[in-house]
């Protein structure tokens, strides 16, 4: 039944609505006859009415003004607006904001019955065809993840929605690159879209699975022909996505089939298809390649390139090496195959056996490594071919520097080091342990070794490089002391006047003031 909310300010209105009609017999149900919209509200939120009567002019809050309120929060929800003939001007706005008739008063109850049974019978066609909709997806839903039974009778509702898929069609898989798009606002926002855009009855999108989208594609001409129409189509709509969502989708195809039963086939071909974007990058697409077996995974090839790393840490470095890191990582993404899943333990398993190697029984520094790129954690989420690059060539250079260190004696190429990671990193909230993971020893060690050489310890050395960057600031512009300290890394300005008074012998307003004075008159 269509449930009927009466808001009427006027007594007698109100009781001779309520006995007007035989609202049961007319297929609706009163749940709720008020005389204001704020016990309106408290009835839409317990009874979720489907049509709304209402007064315009009332004590509170307007008719108008309930009408643009709940129309904001439940645009499915019907009105019919009662108005005076001093209002009817006004009360003409009442249809920019939603309202489905306004009528003068007063009443005249069969022109009012006639606007109810309309509005009854368009909700009523409306609840039967999202019960068909919903219907439809329950079955393609089944299809798809092969969990519908094939024996069924030929008058039964879902044979006749089967009966369109005997001919060919083809399954297309949509989804947004990179796991913070795959929500269920993403993916709402993302059918929209599809909706919006397809202008025919060949295609029809559904979501699945919560992280992605569904297209079931009829097919009505050649293959050629077919494959150039779907690939343009998808292409405009990969570019609606981005203007809208400003996101972009890769979407996988499959193969053209024929006959219900083959739609789980077709699925998990678009599905395979969708993962070659992990090789070619975001907003692609991907036609199924056919049915060929993936080649079966030479382990041993992993041995070969295993060795071929460890000449390459003993024996390279610099500029060299990082060609020479990135032409072996394109050679072993050509041995290793397509198998997205493969190469990326084959790369876990070579980052470690090298780790192992160089780091040896030195676990500390093992830990340190391990620690400093999330126990690799970078490798296993890459979500395309260029992250898993990056990652790889980030690892071997942190190797490679670390040989380095090793081979050198000198004490003060370290320190050099530390140096210039300070002075690459004075605004950050850096440490003495964030030092000892760059050169690859302990924090222990180091701090005894950086005053040894340079005559100060850590913070020393840190400070007297931020202060001498706040000077060259001061020099430079009107910036205030306490947005220069937090330029050059101090949390707090009182703790950098402290420290610059420290250093220089002048509150950094007194050098201000002073020294910097001094120098403006000289020029």
């Amino acid at each position: 039944m269509m449930k009927i909310l009466i808001i009427e300010d006027e007594e007698g209105i109100r009781n001779n609505m309520r006995t007007a009609y035989d609202w049961e017999q007319m297929g609706c149900e009163l749940c709720g006859i008020v005389a204001n919209a704020l016990e309106a509200v408290e009835i839409c939120l317990t009874y979720h009415p489907n049509l709304i009567i209402s007064d315009i002019v009332m004590p509170g809050i307007d008719g108008l003004t309930f009408l643009k309120y709940i129309k904001e929060r439940n645009p499915d929800i019907h009105f019919i607006i009662m108005t005076g003939h001093r209002e009817f001007e006004y009360a003409k706005n009442a249809v920019n904001f939603g309202a489905d008739a306004f009528m003068l008063k007063p009443i005249h109850y069969q022109e009012l019955a006639q606007i109810i049974l309309k509005i009854s019978a368009a909700l009523r066609n409306q609840n039967e065809k999202e019960r068909k909709q919903y219907e439809k997806e329950g079955v393609l839903r089944n299809l798809l993840e092969g969990r519908l039974n094939n024996e069924m009778s030929p008058d039964s509702s879902v044979y006749s929605i089967l009966q369109k898929y005997q001919n060919p069609y083809c399954i297309a898989v949509l989804e947004p690159d990179g796991e913070a798009y795959c929500t269920p606002q993403y993916i709402q926002g993302l059918l929209s879209v599809c909706i919006d855009l397809n202008v025919g009855d060949n295609f029809y999108f559904l979501k699945m699975n919560y992280d992605q989208i569904v297209a079931v594609i009829s097919i009505s001409c050649g293959i050629e022909e077919w494959k150039n129409s779907i690939y343009d189509y998808f292409i405009v709509l990969q570019q609606r996505i981005q203007d809208i969502l400003k996101i972009s989708v890769s979407i996988g195809i499959s193969e053209p089939i024929s006959g219900h039963q083959n739609m789980q086939e077709g699925y998990l071909q678009a599905k395979k298809s969708l993962s070659n974007r992990f090789f070619s990058g975001f907003n692609s697409v991907h036609f199924a390649a056919g049915e060929e077996d993936d080649d079966f995974p030479d382990y041993y090839q992993i041995l070969d390139i295993q060795q071929s790393l460890f000449d390459l840490l003993q024996y390279s470095y610099g500029v060299h090496f990082t060609e020479k890191i990135g032409d072996l990582f394109e050679q072993m993404i050509q041995n290793l195959g397509r198998n997205r899943s493969f190469i990326k333990s084959s790369i876990l398993i070579l980052v470690t056996l090298c780790a192992k190697h160089i780091f040896s029984e030195n676990k500390r520094q093992m830990a340190l490594f391990l620690e400093r790129h999330a126990n690799f954690q970078a490798i296993i989420s890459s979500e395309n071919m260029d992250n898993l690059k990056g990652v790889f060539l980030s690892v071997f250079l942190d190797l490679s520097e670390y040989i380095s260190v090793k081979k050198h004696t000198d004490k003060q190429i370290i320190i050099d080091r530390i140096l210039q990671y300070i002075e690459d990193n004075y605004a950050s909230n850096i440490s003495l342990n964030d030092v000892a993971k760059v050169v690859f020893l302990s924090p222990g060690y180091l701090s005894s070794l950086i005053p040894s050489i340079t005559g100060n310890n850590f913070t020393e050395i840190l400070t007297q490089i931020r202060i001498k960057h706040a000077i060259e600031l001061m020099k430079q512009s009107q910036i205030k002391n306490s947005v220069i300290a937090h330029k050059v890394g101090f949390n707090q300005p009182q703790y950098f006047s402290h420290a610059f008074k420290k250093l220089t012998g002048y509150t950094p307003t007194e050098y201000r003031q002073t020294y910097l004075t001094s120098i403006s008159n000289h020029q």
